[in-house]
């Protein structure tokens, strides 16, 4: 098969079609009422690649379903930001040893960017360490 989603065989017209969307739950600080809830929805719907939006005020989470081929969960803690909320992050520093050249950062970064609930990767090969922002480890709800 190819990447096309359709697909003739024997006359056969075959659809397929490819679950690309990933659920991730942010925990969203700053917000004080329901208005906080339209705003950080209204903004997030806006983002190309992002389909269903819950935010609970109660909770003070927010579930994001979007399409990580068209957008980051890094562009959807930007726009949270962009509107006066923050998403809480942790943070995890670690050393790897044979961290020796940029070609190496940028492929460290590349691959641990692809994991559900990062939102930043920085490496450095002076000091071999690697930084990871990502949401905390129930975030991933999985994809649809």
């Amino acid at each position: 098969m190819t990447d096309n989603p359709t697909t003739t065989r024997k006359n056969l017209r075959i659809t397929v079609e490819e679950q690309r969307q990933v659920a991730m739950k942010l925990r969203v600080l700053g917000m004080h009422c329901a208005n906080c809830v339209v705003t950080i929805e209204k903004a997030l719907r806006k983002v190309k690649g992002v389909g269903k939006v819950s935010v609970n005020f109660a909770t003070g989470e927010a579930i994001v379903e979007y399409d990580p081929s068209t957008t980051t969960l890094k562009d959807i803690v930007k726009i949270v930001r962009e509107v006066g909320y923050d998403v809480y992050r942790e943070e995890a520093v670690f050393i790897v040893e044979n961290l020796s050249t940029p070609s190496d950062e940028l492929t460290l970064e590349n691959k641990l960017s692809k994991i559900p609930g990062v939102v930043d990767v920085r490496a450095f090969h002076v000091s071999k360490k690697v930084i990871r922002n990502l949401q905390s480890s129930d975030s991933y709800c999985g994809r649809n």
